[in-house]
């Protein structure tokens, strides 16, 4: 199966999510799947890589706004790696742009990491980006129990309440039955 990764960044670039994206896209490469993960560069250049089996394709990025990076190729993304999932990781404006670009018969499931905390100013405008986003995904796993009691997925707008515990191994293999 053809597995396109949208994150922010990927190592050697540190934190939480850039590393269950490493661990997720190395074990859909090591269970068969081809991994085509999209990020941002921290440089205003395009680089492409393989990473044990994952081609990782670094954006030309040209800083950072409001912590999302001004990454103007990332929202194509998936017109240029084809696949037959896409695997989203929330929260990233960036990525939620391309997950509504994927074509609709190709299943989104949406990795809902945090709530957007420290960017409430700009949330007014962003919430109509998010609630498109959300309608689109075929699937939302969240990384806590705890984030099914909070808005927006308290509000029902996960697709027909489909969210699940943080799995893994299934997130592939689960979309082709949504």
């Amino acid at each position: 199966m053809k597995i396109l990764e949208l994150g922010k960044f990927y190592p050697p670039e540190r934190g939480g999510i850039e590393t269950l994206l490493k661990l997720w896209s190395d074990g859909f490469v090591a269970a068969g799947d081809e991994v085509d993960c999209v990020v941002a560069n921290t440089e205003a250049k395009t680089v492409r890589e393989t990473q044990n089996g994952v081609r990782v394709h670094r954006l030309a990025s040209y800083g950072m706004m409001f912590s999302t990076s001004l990454c103007p190729a990332y929202p194509f993304a998936p017109g240029r790696y084809p696949a037959d999932v896409v695997h989203a990781h929330f929260p990233n404006p960036l990525a939620d742009l391309a997950c509504l670009r994927v074509p609709r018969k190709t299943p989104v499931v949406l990795s809902w990491h945090s709530d957007i905390i420290r960017q409430r100013l700009v949330m007014g405008v962003y919430k109509i980006l998010q609630t498109a986003l959300l309608r689109r995904a075929d699937r939302i796993v969240v990384a806590t129990p705890n984030h099914l009691e909070f808005p927006p997925l308290a509000a029902g707008l996960s697709p027909q309440g489909r969210s699940d515990p943080l799995r893994p191994r299934s997130l592939a293999l689960r979309a082709r039955g949504v």
